[in-house]
């Protein structure tokens, strides 16, 4: 768990504020258009509760976690002006919609 809501939380999408045991950063995703110094981008995540790697595959673990040791999530996240995380997009999208509407 990177962030817990209070009971002041009201903000629709918010997760909450970091936990006092993880440390949040927010790094570019620069074919998305979103960059950290604009306050948006992927959420990245470092504490004792991150898994340090997958099994025999160092390849998969370099792509999961940097240099820092921070696990990146996926998630497109933006800080809110109240110090919480929203998250409004994802890296790479699971699966592609497509439109099948029909005008009768």
């Amino acid at each position: 768990m990177g962030c817990a809501q209070s009971i002041n939380d009201i903000e629709p999408g918010a997760t909450g504020t970091p936990t006092p045991l993880n440390y949040l950063k927010l790094a570019d995703v620069p074919e998305k258009e979103y960059y950290a110094t604009d306050g948006i981008g992927e959420i990245c995540v470092k504490s004792l509760a991150v898994f340090k790697g997958y099994l025999k595959d160092e390849a998969k673990t370099r792509e999961a976690i940097d240099e820092q040791e921070c696990l990146h999530t996926g998630d497109i996240g933006r800080w809110t002006p109240y110090k919480t995380m929203q998250i409004v997009d994802r890296k790479k999208n699971m699966y592609k919609v497509e439109s099948s509407l029909q005008v009768l």
